[in-house]
């Protein structure tokens, strides 16, 4: 389409421009991504990082107008040369392993170069990622967008607005979503791909009703889902109807390579959001939604995680705070009674050996979980104090400042505060743990509140 590849090389220059009038904000030097372990992709995140960086800074007024023209030219070249290439090798895996490079040079594991990936901010990282989605955007091919490269590259026709300002907002955020969830979708996960999505910003004139969960966390949630789960997700994933959820329709969820992807049908449209189960990090990319608290980052992931945890855990296990969901009492008393959302699991259909079956959501999981630690208050035990106890006592006596050793009755010895099971054992408990569980343990441990 013409009129798309016309429009992408106006945002190619605008881009250009926007990030030229910020060099003062970057720093001077770029980390160096050598050894190339990425080939072609390394090679041309230096070039480009070179080529940006080799503007000096504080330019006086004369100078403006020269060096930008001079770095447009350089920078549409450089651009439009990457993308020919790509297509004539089909070298479509190139921005897997452009996501792969930057969070390796700049440390920012899934999820943290999403955030630089949505925000043009004045960092090395941001700036190169926004290149990428530009990229991206130059494999548009008869309306139809790039959306896996995994096992082969697959393009999706994707509605678009007519209106082409709005065309290129549009294309940009949908290639936020593609670019986060790109590393795991192979042509078996394409029907996580959204073909109307929506809403988008500055698009979308109004924001969406997103139910907000007042006291929990997305990592709370995943933790009480791995010490519970009794079922994992069926591959084909999970269909998931909603019923009082404000303007969230329903869900397909799928658990890919340690992440929770969800297809997610709203009232402008569907949308992606993602959980990684090791980190407990989530990530959404609703701008803006309505309601009581709707500056709550990641609703529709935290959301996301309520469902999750629905699916693997079945029986609804004893919390230590009740959960709560918002209700805009005003506007939405009538169409949304103060009710938590329902999850209605709609079983998918596959087939198998030219026959059409349907196939529950989750399955029984075999695996055990270990045992969760927990804290274990001190303690009086019948017993006599050993040398060695009483040695222990008085230095928990001077690192904590408590008097222990003078309140202990003959016959009795005192067990310190600890974790139970035992962590300090060789293959403990804690190695199976997940990340964001371990980063918890440190914290109580580390604080004291054992």
């Amino acid at each position: 389409m013409e009129a798309i590849q016309h429009e992408l090389d106006e945002l190619i220059e605008k881009f250009g421009g926007y990030f030229l009038r910020k060099r003062d904000e970057f720093p001077d030097r770029a980390p160096s991504f050598r050894p190339f372990c990425f080939g072609l992709t390394d090679e041309w995140l230096e070039s480009l990082s070179k080529l940006f960086l080799a503007i000096p800074k504080r330019l006086a007024a004369p100078q403006i107008f020269e060096v930008e023209r001079k770095y447009q030219s350089q920078h549409r070249s450089f651009i439009f040369g990457a993308a020919e290439k790509i297509r004539q090798k089909k070298a479509y895996h190139f921005f897997i392993d452009a996501l792969k490079a930057i969070e390796r040079r700049f440390d920012l594991p899934f999820p943290l170069y999403v955030q630089e990936l949505k925000e043009a901010r004045p960092t090395l990282a941001s700036f190169l990622l926004t290149e990428l989605l530009l990229l991206w955007a130059l494999m548009e091919k008869e309306g139809k967008l790039l959306v896996c490269v995994r096992d082969g590259h697959q393009r999706k026709h994707i509605l678009l607005p007519e209106n082409p300002e709005d065309r290129m907002t549009f294309i940009l955020q949908v290639g936020q979503q593609i670019l986060t969830f790109l590393p795991f979708i192979t042509p078996q996960h394409l029907d996580l791909v959204p073909e109307r999505f929506g809403p988008i910003h500055n698009v979308d004139r109004e924001s969406i009703r997103v139910p907000v969960l007042l006291n929990q966390s997305i990592p709370e949630i995943l933790e009480d889902a791995y010490f519970h789960q009794r079922y994992v997700l069926h591959p084909v994933g999970a269909a998931v109807q909603l019923r009082d959820a404000y303007d969230i329709e329903g869900m397909l969820v799928k658990v890919v390579e340690g992440k929770v992807i969800a297809r997610i049908s709203t009232a402008r449209g569907e949308t992606i959001a993602m959980i990684d189960l090791e980190t407990g990090q989530g990530v959404d990319f609703i701008m803006a939604h309505e309601g009581p608290v709707a500056e709550v980052k990641n609703a529709l992931a935290l959301f996301v995680a309520t469902v999750y945890h629905d699916l693997v855990v079945g029986i609804e296990t004893p919390a230590r705070r009740k959960r709560k969901y918002t209700v805009d009492q005003q506007r939405m008393a009538m169409a949304f009674p103060e009710k938590e959302p329902t999850f209605i699991y709609i079983p998918r259909k596959i087939r198998v050996g030219g026959e059409i079956r349907e196939v529950s959501p989750r399955i029984p999981m075999t695996i055990r979980r270990p045992p969760r630690v927990h804290p274990v208050r001190g303690y009086l035990k019948k017993g006599w104090l050993s040398e060695h106890h009483r040695d222990e006592l008085e230095e928990f006596e001077r690192a904590t400042g408590l008097k222990i050793l003078e309140r202990i009755p003959s016959g009795k010895t005192f067990i310190r505060p600890h974790f139970s099971p035992r962590c300090d054992e060789e293959g403990g408990v804690i190695v199976q743990y997940p990340l964001f569980v371990k980063r918890r343990l440190e914290a109580e441990m580390l604080g004291g509140r054992a």
